[in-house]
């Protein structure tokens, strides 16, 4: 007769929320356009954690031109990336680049937020209610920047596209 023992464990169950996202929306090769690869193509992030109530939570964008406007457009994320064609073909508004100019927000839904720019980056407050309904809500940003690449002349520089899951 063979007899198996079983140890009983005692189970802790402990709440376990989803950790809070941010995420690069650019599949290879859409990373953004700029004035040529990759010095004049904005790289946009998240400086610290999207969570409910957090009222500091910011956005960054590196100005890797020199750059007189930057923008965060923000809003609904779309099924995919769509890319914008514009006088240099796919690779932009600034010249001849590498990278394909990608739209990474849905534009139907969205609202443009103002930077500051300070020490070659964009800021972009974007405060978050402290209300437990917009756990899990999801919305997607990416930043736009004037640059003048020569006297008189500007173009639009894009970053990539982050989606943003508040916890």
């Amino acid at each position: 007769m063979r007899i198996a023992l079983r140890r009983t464990v005692p189970l802790l169950l402990l709440p376990c929320a989803l950790p809070a996202q941010c995420i690069d929306m650019a599949p290879a090769g859409l990373n953004g356009c700029g004035f040529f690869t990759p010095f004049g193509i904005p790289v946009l992030r998240c400086d610290n954690a999207p969570m409910h109530g957090n009222s500091g939570f910011v956005l960054s964008s590196t100005a890797p031109c020199n750059v007189s406007l930057g923008v965060l457009v923000a809003g609904l994320c779309p099924p995919g990336s769509v890319v914008v064609r514009g006088p240099f073909g796919a690779g932009g508004f600034c010249g001849p680049s590498m990278a394909t100019c990608a739209l990474f927000v849905d534009t139907a839904a969205s609202a443009m937020i103002p930077g500051t720019l300070a020490q070659g980056l964009f800021t972009f407050p974007v405060p978050i209610p402290a209300d437990p309904r917009l756990v899990g809500a999801r919305f997607c940003g990416q930043a736009f920047e004037l640059c003048a690449h020569s006297p008189g002349a500007v173009c639009i520089a894009a970053s990539q596209g982050v989606a943003v899951t508040v916890q």
